[in-house]
């Protein structure tokens, strides 16, 4: 079962509700914005090399925006080394349920807010490919290289371009601002903490704050300002209060494609039913409900049957052949 949030401290809750949270959801990243404005080009990958290029030959703001290295300084900081081991240590022994704990509990949070699904308000396709990247970089057992990280913030410039269009009729103001990318945080960390529990494989005290640091290194290199990332219990509380809003219906159209497109890599029996099920059992029931996961007459079945291949999906030595063979089956990479 999903575990509560916890009731964030009053005074930090009151002192982060009085940040300026209506300026901070027209902050974008204007270097990244610019330069995916400056070439209309609509992949992320070509785009990188195109501004590599343009670097050699020395333009400017190409130089500059490949400059940008200060963002991951959390992660060099020697007194986090520590925990954010532990983490990757965590994600190396359950790989599998930190993916479903992202792809079926934390992303669908993620998805349920009306300024990220407004986002993608046509194919699935731009949502994917950034998607694929952050579930890369999760599973990584390293930390994420600063072209990993220049590469996502070049796909969220081009979908903050591309969307341009559409904010005059669905009235959601600029689209994944600083706010917006401060919940992808949140969600990267308290809700997929959260999920990992009811998963059945919660996370010790060093691997929490290890999870923790690791999302706001993320976020740091996303370019998301410090006021919007918790140093500590408290303000991660408070932060997740602040930030995630009610779900919202515009998240379920992307809800059944995207677990279809998780449950594709799976070729167990009724492998959409079971994620279904499991996704299910990640959210809050309003949530679920407002993204229209279906209710499911066996879905405590499923959900056991979920929990059997995430323990069967632990890289031990010595597994069967049988063993690791499922393992590499459910781990494919999905497209």
């Amino acid at each position: 079962m999903l575990p509560r949030p916890p009731t964030p401290n009053a005074a930090v809750l009151k002192r982060i509700q009085a940040q300026p949270i209506d300026y901070w959801q027209h902050v974008g990243d204007p270097l990244a914005d610019l330069l995916a404005t400056i070439y209309p080009i609509d992949d992320a990958e070509t785009l990188l090399k195109l501004i590599e290029y343009e670097a050699e030959q020395a333009q400017p703001l190409c130089v500059q925006f490949l400059a940008q290295e200060s963002a991951t300084t959390r992660w060099q900081e020697p007194r986090y080394q520590e925990e954010l081991a532990a983490w990757q240590a965590y994600v190396q022994q359950f790989p599998l349920a930190v993916r479903l704990a992202w792809q079926a509990g934390g992303g669908l949070r993620l998805l349920s807010q009306a300024r990220w699904a407004g986002a993608w308000p046509g194919p699935l396709s731009p949502l994917q490919r950034f998607m694929q990247h952050l579930d890369d970089t999760l599973l990584c057992e390293h930390l994420p290289t600063a072209e990993t990280l220049r590469l996502m913030r070049l796909e969220l410039a081009i979908l903050r371009r591309d969307a341009e269009a559409a904010i005059g009729k669905s009235h959601l103001g600029v689209v994944l601002a600083q706010s917006d990318l401060a919940t992808l945080v949140i969600c990267l960390s308290e809700e997929m903490m959260r999920c990992l529990e009811a998963l059945g494989v919660g996370l010790d005290a060093a691997q929490r704050a290890g999870l923790r640091h690791w999302a706001i290194g993320f976020g740091q290199g996303l370019g998301v300002e410090a006021l919007w990332l918790a140093s500590n219990d408290e303000e991660a509380h408070a932060l997740r209060h602040v930030l995630l809003q009610p779900p919202s219906p515009l998240g379920a159209p992307l809800v059944l494609p995207w677990l279809r497109m998780v449950a594709s890599s799976d070729t167990l029996p009724a492998a959409e039913r079971r994620t279904l099920a499991l996704a299910r059992s990640l959210l809050d029931p309003l949530t679920a409900d407002t993204l229209g996961l279906p209710h499911d007459a066996l879905g405590s079945l499923w959900r056991k049957a979920s929990g059997w291949v995430v323990e069967k999906g632990r890289p031990l030595a010595g597994q069967a052949p049988a063993v690791l063979s499922l393992q590499k089956k459910v781990m494919a990479r999905w497209h």
